[in-house]
């Protein structure tokens, strides 16, 4: 055997060697994998549930914030009512009161001037009978 028929065997025995070498490393590549999905898949499995549950109680809470919403939409309407009534009140409490005053002051003042006029008119006739005395 020649030196080249020497070579070209060990280099066909490593190049089947690396061929074997390749395959074992694929395989465990591929089993690999194969792990990692079957873990990803029991992560799916396990968080189906909870997603579902979150999923329900995202709906639940989007009720709530609308009845809230609800809630407070009523609530400001009832208040604005409220307000617009209790003004209207003092308005009408401010009328009779103006009213009153316009018309009461004309009168009580025409009283007082006669209580005025009448106490001056008895001041003087006293004084006029005294000094006739």
């Amino acid at each position: 055997m020649s030196t080249i028929e020497i070579l070209t065997s060990v280099l066909l025995i490593l190049a089947s060697v690396l061929c074997i070498a390749l395959i074992y490393y694929v395989f465990r590549i591929v089993k690999s994998v194969h792990s990692i999905s079957l873990d990803i898949q029991a992560l799916t499995f396990r968080l189906n549930p909870l997603l579902e549950s979150i999923l329900i109680a995202s709906e639940k809470l989007n009720r709530i914030t609308n009845e809230v919403e609800s809630n407070l939409q009523m609530t400001r309407t009832i208040v604005n009512s409220i307000r617009n009534r209790v003004d209207l009140i003092f308005n009408v409490e401010d009328k009779i009161l103006n009213g009153i005053e316009n018309a009461v002051m004309p009168i009580f003042k025409n009283i007082n001037a006669i209580g005025v006029g009448t106490a001056s008119f008895w001041r003087n006739y006293k004084a006029k009978e005294i000094s006739n005395k």
